[in-house]
């Protein structure tokens, strides 16, 4: 087993408005190679690294991005909780897979926003969920604007907040919070899962598993996600998904396993497989 612990040093907060002003100009966003580490059944995960900062000059953070992807007709099932829960307890157990699951929405003392597993409504649609609601129907998986709800699907989860809508980003600053991010995108030809944090607050034991260690900068800002999804994937597109602390990947693929764990729970997790 392949285990990445993301030991995070802070949080995100459900919303950004007292974020810190933008820089004057857009910082430049530079891709690494991918690497694909294990693949079945038309579901991959895979690595890549990037970086961002001035046009001229060094970049000013380096990140590492974890994602899956799978054709559009993928299944992806939403796996709730009542009650705040280990992510180990939100995944397919003794289950050699193919799938892939990440961490979902945000939580208070319960989901904040609506949740929809199995045809039922568990947490009903709310204002303070977030802007965006993913939603996964036999006919296929959609980001939406919670006003375009409509109950039907029988997977759905809301989450604060959507970063990509009609192949654009729709965050409004570049600025605010640094930390690691998990988000859900729909693309063109691809469903994707997506973690991402600095690379620099690494540390490897040499066996095998990596730990994120604490660090001012734990990852990018928002309107850094979200231009480096549109620029790294086929993005129609994306929704926000917890992250920070609680920021989590798991897949079984090709007889191989590998784990991302963060320091805290979560209240619920997408799980995707391949058709």
């Amino acid at each position: 087993m392949f285990i990445v612990m993301f030991a995070l040093a802070c949080g995100e907060a459900p919303s950004e408005a007292a974020a810190p002003a933008a820089p004057s100009s857009p910082p430049i966003i530079t891709l690494g190679e991918t690497v694909a580490l294990m693949s079945e059944g038309g579901l991959t995960l895979e690595r890549q690294r990037w970086s961002w900062g001035p046009k001229e000059g060094p970049p000013t953070l380096s990140m590492v991005t974890y994602r899956a992807r799978a054709p559009l007709d993928a299944r992806v099932a939403v796996r709730p909780s009542e009650t705040v829960a280990p992510f180990a307890s939100l995944v397919p157990q003794d289950d050699p897979g193919p799938w892939v699951a990440i961490n979902g929405g945000f939580y208070e003392e319960g989901a904040m926003g609506l949740v929809v597993s199995e045809g039922k409504e568990l947490t009903p649609l709310s204002p303070r969920g977030g802007s965006g609601v993913f939603f996964w129907s036999p006919a296929g998986a959609q980001v939406v604007h919670r006003d375009d709800w409509r109950p039907g699907p029988t997977e759905a989860l809301q989450s604060v907040d959507r970063l990509v809508n009609g192949g654009a980003s729709v965050v409004k600053t570049i600025g605010g919070p640094q930390t690691a991010r998990s988000a859900v995108v729909v693309g063109k030809t691809q469903l994707w899962f997506v973690i991402c944090a600095a690379e620099e607050t690494v540390i490897t034991n040499g066996v095998g598993e990596l730990q994120l260690g604490a660090s001012e900068h734990a990852g990018p800002t928002l309107g850094l996600f979200a231009d480096y999804l549109l620029a790294s994937t086929d993005a129609v597109t994306a929704l926000n998904l917890d992250g920070g602390i609680s920021t989590q990947l798991a897949a079984a693929l090709g007889g191989q396993r590998l784990v991302v764990t963060g320091q805290a729970g979560t209240i619920n997790s997408l799980v995707m497989r391949p058709r």
